[in-house]
């Protein structure tokens, strides 16, 4: 008899303390459901910088003087391709000519210009950052980075980043094809270096040279066009960072 008395006192027991733990399991199950990881990102403080009229094919330089603007470089673009822009002439078909991965193929300041890819622009940047006396930042190449990574690893960090892709992500085209000291290299075209400074469940966001505005792209487009050039990108990060 008394161990019945023990064994219902210690099931009044249990029940109590289920009642008051089922509000605290309820309220935490809704707060956790309803509670969503951040599903969009906007850098602020990236300049809107329009490379028309001066600079029809200068979409690089532009977005890197973009990207040091906004660390706090003062930096005009003339000085820019001035000073840390290798040109060198455009190739014709099947001849030996200067590779994009070294040197601006004509003149970012013609129509009749090219482009270049990204190690030319990380080197600039660098020899830039440099002059400005910034030992503390360093611009770095990557290569076969998936968007979604470089949103993670740095636009969630207010870190934009030098894409390369396509005019308006339009669909790639392939063009002549040389012979360089690195190797033979074929033309993409339309080329277009812009910066992914942002996202959200359907889109990417850039301050895009072509327009000197903010311009959201679908993220299928963009994901084509950052393929079709070969999955590129530069990003300024510590100089302590690996």
């Amino acid at each position: 008899m008394k161990y019945a008395i023990c064994f219902r006192r210690r099931c009044d027991r249990l029940k109590l303390l289920a009642l008051l733990l089922i509000p605290v399991l309820f309220f935490s199950l809704f707060f956790l459901a309803g509670k969503k990881p951040d599903e969009s990102k906007l850098i602020d403080g990236v300049p809107l910088i329009c490379q028309y009229p001066s600079y029809p094919t200068g979409c690089e330089s532009v977005a890197a003087v973009t990207l040091l603007r906004y660390y706090g470089i003062s930096i005009d673009i003339p000085t820019y391709i001035d000073r840390y822009l290798p040109m060198a002439q455009t190739p014709t078909k099947d001849s030996f000519g200067a590779s994009p991965a070294q040197f601006f193929l004509g003149d970012p300041r013609s129509e009749s210009g090219w482009g270049c890819w990204a190690p030319v622009i990380e080197k600039g940047l660098n020899e830039a950052l440099r002059d400005a006396g910034r030992k503390d930042l360093q611009a770095k190449t990557l290569r076969f980075v998936p968007l979604e990574q470089l949103c993670r690893e740095y636009l969630d960090q207010n870190k934009p980043v030098l894409l390369w892709a396509t005019s308006a992500m339009a669909k790639a085209k392939r063009g002549i094809t040389w012979q360089t000291e690195l190797g033979d290299c074929t033309w993409i075209s339309p080329m277009h270096c812009l910066t992914l400074i942002g996202y959200d469940e359907t889109c990417y966001y850039f301050s895009d040279p072509q327009t000197g505005t903010l311009v959201p792209y679908a993220k299928k487009s963009v994901q084509d066009a950052y393929a079709s050039l070969g999955w590129q990108a530069v990003v300024i990060e510590s100089a302590c960072e690996d």
